[in-house]
């Protein structure tokens, strides 16, 4: 009887340690990232994804996941320079460019809110005149930020933002002859 219990606990000891070698970011299971203990759920990033895949080209999860990473940054950035928008100024955005290719008004998530807020910001912030403070102000930030990024959704670092990567385990397969 005892080898039995002794058995289980190592069974459920590796199920544990499996578990926290494969969640997502470090012990933040269901997190595609960790910003400055702000957690981004996977579940924020798809439902982006899906809301402004049919509006945009090419956008990809490692996109928008990116942008929600910067948009508290870019959001602190541009407030202290008089640049911000709303939820509804976005919702209303998003409504005018849906009704522009004849499609109708949907609610967006509060994830694709804050991508668009994102990209609305910092393209606004880069084409002031005092952009060159922007920039610098950015990425000071960036580099102080603690990002913890869920590895199949990329590896993050100041200097190249959010990339993929392709696991190590992956092998392309060999050409016939």
């Amino acid at each position: 009887m005892f080898r039995v219990t002794r058995r289980r606990m190592a069974a459920i000891s590796l199920l544990a340690a499996g578990a926290l070698v494969t969640s997502a970011c470090s012990s933040e299971v269901g997190a595609a990232a960790v910003v400055n203990g702000n957690r981004i759920e996977v579940s924020t990033v798809h439902e982006a994804l899906a809301d402004l895949e049919d509006i945009t080209e090419g956008l990809t999860q490692t996109d928008v996941l990116g942008l929600l990473i910067l948009e508290p940054m870019w959001r602190s950035v541009g407030s202290e320079r008089g640049v911000g928008f709303t939820d509804q100024e976005v919702q209303t955005m998003l409504d005018s460019v849906l009704a522009e290719s004849g499609e109708d008004p949907q609610q967006f998530s509060q994830g694709s809110i804050d991508v668009l807020r994102a990209d609305l910001i910092s393209s606004t912030l880069l084409n002031d005149p005092e952009q060159q403070d922007a920039v610098e102000d950015i990425q000071m930030r960036i580099e102080e930020a603690d990002v913890d990024t869920n590895p199949r959704f990329g590896e993050f670092s100041p200097e190249q933002g959010l990339t993929p990567v392709t696991p190590n385990w992956l092998v392309d397969s060999p050409p016939n002859p």
